[in-house]
């Protein structure tokens, strides 16, 4: 929802940033559709112009949806305790019959 709702009108992909209001287009580079389309654009139509931003950009979206699926992995995993009345006692060995 914040990816359809808020970064794509600020993201600048369809005018340059720099069009919109003032802090917004700044902003909207700093989200993953604003930072994909100037690096989309800048590989495209000026390859020798800088993207170290864009993808570092990508690449803290990246490392931050990461932890915060292992975050939520972890924190919703239950853990299994047995009590110990319900185990088997080990046997020594065999049994004559």
């Amino acid at each position: 929802m914040e990816t359809m709702f808020v970064s794509n009108p600020l993201s600048g992909a369809t005018m340059p940033w720099q069009f919109l209001a003032a802090p917004w287009g700044a902003i909207g580079q700093h989200m993953v559709p604003g930072a994909s389309s100037s690096l989309i654009r800048s590989l495209s139509y000026f390859p020798e112009a800088s993207t170290a931003q864009q993808w570092w950009t990508l690449g803290a979206w990246a490392l931050g949806r990461m932890v915060l699926a292992l975050i939520g992995h972890f924190r919703s995993k239950e853990t299994m305790h047995v009590p110990e009345s319900t185990l088997e006692a080990p046997h020594a060995g065999k049994h004559a019959s």
